[in-house]
């Protein structure tokens, strides 16, 4: 089971160089989403939407590719600050939203 659309998880593909179809490569790369999923909620919340063009969706697309070539440790100093900043979006946006209401 899938934890993105079947389009995304397409360009995930593609972004991570694969051209080739066969089930142990498909579920690795499940694995990869949805671990990802699972991380990007846990630091972004559980609204957080991958999908949507922007820093997340960038930010996801390599995680992806860091995980299926076995280099998250180095996806964590290469993208330390982009996560900083996106943390820090959210942060602030989930904080108004919290004062409107």
């Amino acid at each position: 089971m899938n934890t993105v659309s079947d389009d995304f998880f397409n360009i995930i593909k593609k972004e991570c160089g694969i051209t080739w179809d066969d089930e142990d490569t498909k579920a690795r790369l499940e694995e990869a989403t949805s671990n990802g999923v699972a991380e990007f909620k846990d630091m972004f919340g559980k609204d957080i939407n991958i999908e949507e063009y922007g820093l997340i969706r960038r930010i996801f697309i390599a995680y992806c590719k860091y995980y299926y070539y076995d280099q998250l440790e180095d996806f964590e100093k290469n993208y330390a600050s982009e996560i900083i900043n996106a943390r820090m979006n959210y942060e602030v946006m989930y904080y108004g939203k919290e004062t409107e209401g």
